[in-house]
């Protein structure tokens, strides 16, 4: 951070009322988590990135036109650190000091430690102990490598969020003492034996852990879907160790093409997961669908079972089956006809989603290809084929029946909900994208529904910067989010909705999965009323999940980012197409048309939403040199 030296308005104390919230750095300002209140720098306090702080609202009252907004906030009081620990790396020593730069974008930081015995370049773990964002002070607690190793960009981001890639003594002693034992969970009255069905998981190419299993077969002129998940649960839940580290890390943490899981290996690779020819616990969701892609879900059966995957397929094996590029001549007759089945299947589902208003807004998610020695060889749009659309219709169907059952019985569960986007932005993005010859129907009177986004872009299919006015839409839509409350899932038009399919990786489903065992299947009363301490403990989980799911996708952004900062540092001479997908008040954010990636352009004005630029990459930075605008 730097001190903003510019002339600032004057200030009056709006309210004496002290507030407290989380504070979100940005550079040399922030805002308070939750509301549009601007922290400048010299309101800042000691505050640092995800801080609960207390904080008094202030109103701006002369120069407004150099003012964010109106109103902003001064941070009186540290209440809480968000974290104390940083990496960094040894950049100078001097005789009775040393000084790290810190890797934490947020903060961008040197801090000055004691001189030490180790060399310039070293990776360093480091508490910091003076909080002065000026003066920022701080001790040595461990190297971690140095720049130079393999993997140490990966290994220093994981460090710096506090990450642990090994599982406690306690919780690796239990894991040893579990037992595959398929014959013990084969006398459990409530199980079932499908190993007859055909089953088969369809994954990217690295899987490894697989959480779900699928078969379709017909039944006239009618179809049962067959969808078996992983029986976490029963493995678990006589290791407390294991549930409450589990628990902690609330999710697997995916970046590139690595993973530090949820759970220990024995569990997420072996005996959790549904690997081919062997047989493993699941628990079974049957669904009955008609041919036009209708169901009941009073008529949904979930059965925990005993299953065997018959074949491990991959998308681009399945994609290959179903684009005729093979015919999978290997495979038993009945493998071949469940996945055809599937294929008839999902284009019904979806056909009947869509004349509900449901709306698919493709993300722009990256393919990135590595070397062995963990370099970018490749970056491409990562582009969904029918494989993998297939399987998330599957998933979403299956959460959604269990969601139904889950609030139909009253059985406590962990609810994935998205909510209705905030009025203003909505009309902010309508106000953005008419600019662009976007054009917009007048909003039904209820606000903005799934259908009428449908409608819109329906509309507007063959328009030139669909793409960009897609991500504008996306940000302007509220987070998903995990609660006990069943509030429905706004982006995907459902009024019942929970995460059940990926247990292996995800703690929700894990609750859920839990409450299904006890309420359901073992039939223990469910509880009277919202006081019971089962609501409690799933609130507070559902809170902290949550969290733990945003810092994983900051995580996996963060690895991702230094890995494009690394590739586009070796072509520091390309100029490179790019269109302005967010402006700002000094330029704007770009997306280069090739390779997907996005990055600041400083200039003198506002960048034009959607105007063409030329830019260059700059050295070890996710900023863009202006070259050109088209």
């Amino acid at each position: 951070m730097k001190n903003p030296k510019n002339p600032r308005s004057a200030q009056r104390l709006a309210s004496d009322q002290r507030l407290v919230g989380a504070f979100k750095s940005q550079d040399n300002y922030g805002f308070i988590e939750g509301t549009d209140l601007y922290v400048r720098w010299d309101n800042i306090n000691t505050a640092l990135n995800k801080d609960i702080v207390e904080y008094v609202v202030l109103e701006n009252i002369d120069n407004p036109e150099d003012c964010k907004t109106r109103f902003e906030a001064k941070i009186t009081k540290i209440i809480e650190r968000a974290k104390i620990y940083f990496v960094g790396s040894l950049i100078y020593q001097e005789e009775d000091k040393a000084f790290i730069l810190l890797d934490n974008q947020r903060l961008n930081r040197v801090v000055t430690i004691p001189k030490n015995e180790h060399s310039i370049g070293s990776k360093l773990k480091i508490k910091l102990t003076n909080f002065q964002l000026d003066n920022l002070e701080g001790e040595i607690v461990q190297k971690i490598g140095s720049q130079e190793d393999p993997g140490i960009d990966i290994t220093s981001v994981l460090e710096d969020y506090g990450v642990s890639q090994k599982f406690s003594e306690k919780t690796e002693q239990e894991t040893k003492n579990i037992q595959l034992d398929i014959e013990g969970h084969r006398k459990d009255p409530e199980r079932q034996d499908f190993t007859h069905i055909p089953f088969v998981t369809i994954d990217p190419k690295n899987s490894k852990d697989f959480d779900d299993a699928i078969a379709v077969l017909k039944e006239g002129q009618n179809y049962r879907l067959y969808v078996a998940i992983a029986d976490v649960w029963s493995y678990i839940k006589n290791s407390p160790s294991l549930i409450e580290e589990a628990s902690h890390r609330a999710t697997s943490i995916y970046f590139l093409d690595e993973v530090v899981p949820m759970l220990p290996e024995k569990l997420c690779n072996c005996f959790c997961s549904l690997v081919p020819h062997e047989e493993r616990c699941a628990i079974v969701v049957e669904i009955l669908i008609n041919a036009k892609g209708e169901w009941s879900w009073k008529d949904t059966k979930v059965t925990p079972g005993i299953i065997k995957s018959h074949k491990r397929f991959t998308y681009e094996e399945v994609n290959n089956f179903f684009e005729e590029k093979t015919d999978l001549s290997n495979e038993k007759p009945i493998i071949r006809e469940s996945l055809r089945n599937g294929l008839a299947l999902y284009r019904e589902i979806e056909k009947a989603r869509i004349s509900k208003g449901y709306v698919s807004i493709e993300s722009t998610d990256l393919k990135i290809q590595l070397n062995d020695d963990k370099k970018i060889i490749s970056i491409n749009k990562y582009v969904r084929r029918e494989a993998q659309i297939m399987i998330e219709n599957f998933m979403i169907l299956t959460n959604e029946n269990i969601a139904r059952i889950c609030e139909d019985k009253k059985i406590p569960a962990v609810y994935r909900i998205h909510e209705r986007p905030e009025p203003s932005k909505v009309i902010n993005f309508i106000q953005e994208v008419e600019k662009l010859g976007f054009k917009i129907q007048q909003l039904p009177s209820e606000g903005i529904t799934q259908k009428a986004i449908h409608r819109w872009f329906e509309d507007n299919k063959n328009h030139p910067l669909l793409e960009i006015i897609s991500t504008l839409l996306l940000r302007s839509l509220q987070k998903a989010k995990y609660s006990i409350t069943n509030l429905g899932h706004f982006g995907l038009n459902l009024q019942h909705y929970l995460h059940f399919t990926s247990p292996i990786r995800r703690y929700p489903d894990t609750l859920v999965h839990r409450m299904l065992w006890k309420y359901l299947f073992e039939k223990n009363p469910v509880p009277k009323n919202s006081s019971d301490p089962v609501y409690k403990e799933l609130d507070e989980m559902s809170k902290h999940c949550t969290a733990k799911e945003i810092e994983a996708t900051e995580i996996g952004r963060t690895i991702e980012n230094n890995k494009i900062m690394q590739f586009l540092n070796q072509k520091l001479e390309q100029v490179f197409k790019a269109k302005v997908i967010s402006p700002a008040k000094a330029g704007g954010f770009v997306r280069l048309d090739d390779l997907n990636v996005e990055g600041f352009v400083k200039y003198k004005e506002s960048l034009k939403l959607g105007g063409a630029l030329l830019v260059r990459p700059i050295y070890n930075s996710k900023e863009f040199k202006l070259v050109k605008i088209l």
